[in-house]
């Protein structure tokens, strides 16, 4: 009996609703435990490289010598915190090269989707501050390094200027004046939100 009988049969009264509703959800658990192909995760098409990372940080400006080099921008992908772009990739989104905070980067490294930088190909390694490479999750003396210091202390405070008066100099403390108490927002992810 095809779906066209089936329905007949419901518009009959000859098969109740129950019976096909149990009918199309046989073939639903049916349809989704059969094994698809397997596929291969890839990057995205194309010559150039796709850069996983925070929104604000796509700017051509950060890209000028890949772009004198490769002729284009890398592909961009945007996440909105650590935590959404690890469950992403390990859900099978490719990228080339990703930028996490700090603090994820063990996390991220257990999951064995990484590999580690070849440090003799970056011109100016030399140059990077030790301290900012021997990170929790790096192991420079082992040639394990997963992370290259991009950017430092990017987190900041941010507010309306026609709506907060400051008393002092600007600082962290805004967040514990009671004047804003019950009035402030943060990112989703408190390590993100703090690193």
């Amino acid at each position: 009996m095809d779906i066209l009988d089936q329905l007949g049969a419901v518009r009959q009264g000859k098969l109740s609703r129950r019976k096909f509703t149990k009918g199309l959800l046989a073939a639903g658990v049916a349809l989704t435990t059969v094994p698809l192909p397997a596929r291969r995760a890839r990057a995205a098409e194309g010559d150039q490289a796709t850069y996983f990372t925070w929104g604000g940080y796509d700017i051509p400006e950060l890209f000028g010598p890949y772009q004198e080099k490769n002729g284009a921008l890398p592909n961009f992908a945007i996440f909105g915190g650590s935590e959404e772009a690890l469950t992403k990739m390990r859900g099978g989104f490719v990228v080339d090269v990703s930028h996490p905070c700090n603090q994820s980067m063990p996390r991220w490294v257990q999951t064995g989707l990484f590999q580690p930088i070849d440090t003799s190909r970056v011109a100016n390694w030399g140059d990077v501050i030790p301290e900012l490479v021997d990170l929790p999750g790096n192991d420079p003396e082992a040639g394990k390094v997963w992370m290259a210091p991009f950017d430092w202390g990017q987190t900041s405070v941010t507010y309306r200027t026609d709506l907060v008066e400051l008393e002092g100099e600007e600082s962290w403390d805004i967040l514990w004046d009671p004047r804003y108490s019950g009035r402030l927002g943060s990112l989703a992810s408190g390590g993100d939100a703090w690193w």
